[in-house]
């Protein structure tokens, strides 16, 4: 399996859209999603930047989530860049953060402020997530020849990541664990991610050991199948479509606008009193 440098964003990516609710649920949110909405945020400075996720919830509030393995007090700005659009772009709206970190760190004193500006959002750390209890849940469900459901699947692929002193271990055990699975498909997928995760911890001699284990498993074949790839290039079609439908949505607020200009004016070369005039105005802006 082909796996890209910056692979744990891209599976926190694909698990974010493939199941938003899920991971609103994981990181503490309580509102229910509806929509995913485009990353993109093209700016003045002829640059562009992508936040991790923007969802649209059942309420009509703006979620932002975003993934971090190292995070940083400079990161901060990034995210009031990310917020300043989401404010312009969806001015009537609410809007909630959630940092989600995927690194080793551990829980400590959160850092939100950038010189003397103070930035709310929640943290949430994947040691947060009891192994023990993800891989027993996952384990009574496969036993009982039960599919997983979204919940279990989400925390079995991250099962790697979990625990820092046990990440081999818990890998090992995921991996003997899916050989009991009967849903062919799931398995899979699962398997993909639970490598994608590993990856960027695993040296080479554990490597050797793990593609050890899944030939044992009859899962070998995995490890050189792209399914994250495939996922990958779904998402980025669906990122594409969206942004597709945000441009035709700037373009037609700006021809509103021309043509709402065209309307004054040509109230002013009518004669019109700057008192209608007004009053047509705020008509327009409502």
């Amino acid at each position: 399996m082909k796996i890209a440098y910056h692979n744990k964003d891209i599976l926190f990516k694909v698990l974010g859209h493939r199941n938003p609710n899920v991971m609103m649920h994981q990181v503490g949110g309580e509102e229910e999603i509806v929509g995913i909405l485009s990353s993109e945020m093209p700016l003045v400075e002829a640059k562009q930047r992508r936040a991790d996720t923007v969802y649209l919830t059942k309420k009509g509030n703006i979620i932002l989530i975003e993934f971090e393995s190292a995070f940083r007090r400079s990161t901060l700005k990034k995210y009031l860049d990310y917020i300043s659009y989401l404010m312009d772009w969806y001015p009537k709206k609410d809007i909630t953060m959630f940092v989600v970190h995927t690194g080793n760190k551990k829980r400590g004193k959160k850092i939100n402020k950038i010189r003397n500006v103070i930035l709310e959002f929640t943290e949430f750390y994947l040691s947060d997530i009891d192994a023990t209890k993800a891989y027993e849940d996952a384990k009574k469900a496969i036993q009982s020849g039960v599919d997983l459901n979204e919940y279990e699947e989400f925390n079995l692929i991250v099962l790697p990541l979990v625990d820092y002193n046990n990440r081999v271990e818990n890998l090992e055990k995921g991996l003997k664990l899916l050989e009991q699975m009967k849903n062919e498909t799931q398995r899979n997928r699962i398997v993909a991610g639970m490598v994608t995760a590993a990856d960027k911890f695993l040296n080479k001699k554990q490597m050797i050991e793990i593609r050890r284990i899944l030939k044992m498993t009859k899962l070998e074949k995995i490890m050189y199948e792209d399914y994250w790839i495939d996922e990958r290039a779904r998402l980025e079609q669906k990122n594409q479509r969206a942004e597709q439908e945000r441009q035709a949505a700037e373009q037609e607020l700006k021809n509103s606008k021309i043509q709402n200009k065209k309307l004054l004016d040509f109230m002013r070369e009518s004669g019109v009193s700057e008192d209608l005039i007004e009053e047509a105005k705020k008509k327009i802006l409502n």
